[in-house]
């Protein structure tokens, strides 16, 4: 997502709480489409990115938290 001279947090569409097998994968296509989408477009084309780039889906286990944050170093 992030490199050196970048970052593209949040371009992309994430989905979260999702339930059951149907819904992830429904969830996992509609997050690869979101690539295509104006905004993560738009961003590429700004950056000189290729705009059929792969790209890959993480599936995580939502677990409680009282707090919840980003920090860039």
């Amino acid at each position: 997502e992030d490199t050196d001279e970048m970052s593209a947090a949040g371009q992309m569409d994430s989905y979260l709480g999702v339930q059951g097998l149907q819904e992830i994968f429904y969830a996992v296509k509609k997050c690869w489409a979101s690539q295509f989408g104006h905004i993560a477009v738009e961003y590429k084309r700004q950056n000189g990115q290729i705009l059929n780039s792969p790209m890959a889906v993480v599936i995580q286990e939502m677990v409680a938290c009282e707090v919840a944050g980003v920090i860039i170093t």
